[in-house]
Parts: structure tokens; C-alpha cells; sequence
């Protein structure tokens, strides 16, 4: 699958219509509704699961079996590894699908919606810290009291059928009737893409440890998600569910940006374009960049025809 640069105008079109469909939710989400979703992240996470199952099954076969195919009706060849992973996957995701709302399939729901978000995350790029700013400042919650439009969707509302855009952990595993800790998938995704932003950005202008930018962001994840559970526990904003985003953005962006301006490469950063970074190299002589290039150049011309290869 190609990757997929964010841009600044996708990044507002993105949180107007999630916007749009949380409302929609709120306002009308009734048991067919509910179903509908269901069924589209079941569908959806049958992809996800498979992709990563395929990944991870081709990491631990032999290369003779890595290189084994089978011929199935109306699909034809397809490599054996593939064929297992979309069982697996499709077993997991028919289970979840049917048993969503009992109290053992929070592992199963957990499985799908962390190879989503993985999917995710290595599908779409941020291109610089100024398209991160504007996705993250635009998600970022506005704390009115009251009752709680996130919490209300993720709970299922009126439907009463648990939603699968959370993760789902329970405070205590054993009992009927546990009470489930919740994090929705955006809580991870859009501070995942900078966190994904930071280390393209470490890794293009070879910055080691001490210097990088993907360390700092993932603690400062960490330490924002550790206050949301501190504001859960001494009911800060009243005893609704916290908006776990009003703490994980200045825990990423904010951490990023003063780190940034702090060793003076905030321009650097709000401005980067890893293409020029890579041509850059090259003209400087960077092995690393050349290596690179080499790498993409003898990719495109094994996927091009013949009659259109240089």
C-alpha cells in the first residue's frame, strides 16, 4: 500500500468531518446503528489483523516457506502465509464481531484496534511540525462540563452495544461485571503520527540518542497519559470521563516544540521536507542517502514493466 502525506488542508478536513460523525453519533445512535459499525470494524480490522499477521508470520517462517503459494479459486496464486494470516485474522474479527459485547472479548477488541493503529501509523506521514500543530491544536478538547460526548459515543449511549473505536482494559480482570478502563484509538493515532513524525525526523538527519526528538515525545506521552489517569482518580472536571487529549497534546507537541526551540531547530522541524533532506544528503556525499536512493530507484524499476523501465 502507498503511504500518504498529510497535508494541512486534509489534517482540517479530517477533524471537521470526525467532528461531524461524533455529533451524528451522540444525537442518533440506536441499536442498527450501532450494528452498522460493528460490522464496518469488523470488515476493516480483518484487513489490519491480516496485514500484521502476514508480517509477523513471514518474520518467523524458513524462506522456503516464505516463498510456498497456493492457488485458490477465483483469487489464483497467493503466498501461504497470506492464506493463514486472513484465517486467523478473519476468526478473530468474526469472534469479537459476534461476542462484542461480553465481558471476555475486551483482549479481542484490544488485538484489532491496536493493529488498526498500526496500520495506520505506518500508512500516513506527517510531512513537519507545522501540519502537527494543526492537527493536534484542532483535536484538542474544550472542557465545558456536563455530560460528555465522547464518553457517551464510546459507551454506546442509548444502544447500549459497546463501540469498537476504544481500547478496552478492565480495573479488575476477574468478576461478572468488571468496570473497563477506556482509551479511544484517536487518543493514540494522532499523538502517534508525531511521535512518527519525530523519528522519520531523527533518523533522516541521524540524530543520535541525546539529541533525538522520538525519545522526548514518547515520554512526554507517557507522562500526559499518566496525568489523565491522575485527573480520572481525583475527578479533576467533574466525574465524567477525561478528555485524555487535553493532556497528551502539550505531553507530545509541547515537549517537541520546546525542545525544539531550546536547541534551535524549530524552524528546522515546522519547515521539513524529508525529500529535500534526502537530496540534500546525497549531494553532500551521505552514504546513508545514497544507499537510500539506490534502494528506491532499484524497487521502482523491478515493479515497472519492461518497456518502461530507463
Amino acid at each position: 500500500m502507498p503511504s500518504v502525506t498529510i497535508s494541512s488542508r486534509a489534517a482540517v478536513g479530517f477533524v471537521v468531518l470526525a467532528s461531524a460523525m461524533l455529533l451524528t453519533l451522540f444525537f442518533f445512535l440506536d441499536k442498527w446503528l450501532a450494528y452498522v459499525l460493528v460490522t464496518l470494524f469488523a470488515l476493516g480490522a480483518w484487513q489490519a489483523c491480516g496485514m500484521i499477521s502476514f508480517a509477523v508470520l513471514n518474520q518467523l517462517s524458513s524462506s522456503q516457506w516464505r516463498g510456498s503459494y497456493i492457488r485458490l479459486p477465483a483469487v489464483g496464486v497467493v503466498p501461504a502465509n497470506g492464506v493463514i494470516a486472513a484465517v486467523l485474522a478473519g476468526g478473530l474479527c468474526v469472534t469479537w464481531a459476534v461476542w462484542h459485547n461480553a465481558v471476555w472479548s475486551w483482549p479481542l477488541q484490544d488485538i484489532m484496534g491496536v493493529c488498526f493503529m498500526l496500520v495506520i501509523l505506518k500508512q500516513f506521514f506527517l510531512p513537519n511540525l507545522k501540519v502537527a500543530s494543526t492537527l493536534l491544536c484542532l483535536t484538542f478538547p474544550i472542557v465545558t462540563g456536563g455530560e460528555s460526548v465522547m464518553v457517551e459515543v464510546a459507551t454506546g449511549g442509548a444502544s447500549h452495544e459497546q463501540l469498537p473505536m476504544v481500547l478496552r482494559v478492565p480495573h479488575h480482570v476477574l468478576g461478572t461485571n468488571p468496570a473497563f478502563a477506556l482509551l479511544g484509538l484517536g487518543d493514540v493515532v494522532l499523538p502517534g503520527l508525531l511521535a512518527v513524525f519525530c523519528r522519520r525526523f531523527d533518523l533522516t538527519h541521524r540524530l543520535g540518542v541525546a539529541r533525538s526528538y522520538f525519545l522526548p515525545c514518547v515520554l512526554g506521552y507517557g507522562a500526559g497519559l499518566l496525568v489523565t489517569y491522575c485527573a480520572l482518580w481525583f475527578s479533576w472536571f467533574g466525574d465524567e470521563g477525561q478528555p485524555a487529549l487535553l493532556y497528551l497534546v502539550p505531553g507530545t507537541l509541547g515537549t517537541t516544540s520546546l525542545l525544539a526551540l531550546a536547541r534551535g531547530q524549530f524552524s528546522a522541524l515546522w519547515h521539513n521536507d524529508f525529500e529535500l533532506a534526502l537530496v540534500g544528503g546525497m549531494l553532500r556525499g551521505d552514504a546513508a542517502a545514497r544507499e537510500a536512493a539506490e534502494r528506491l530507484e532499484a524497487g521502482l524499476e523491478r515493479l515497472l514493466p519492461p518497456g518502461e523501465q530507463r
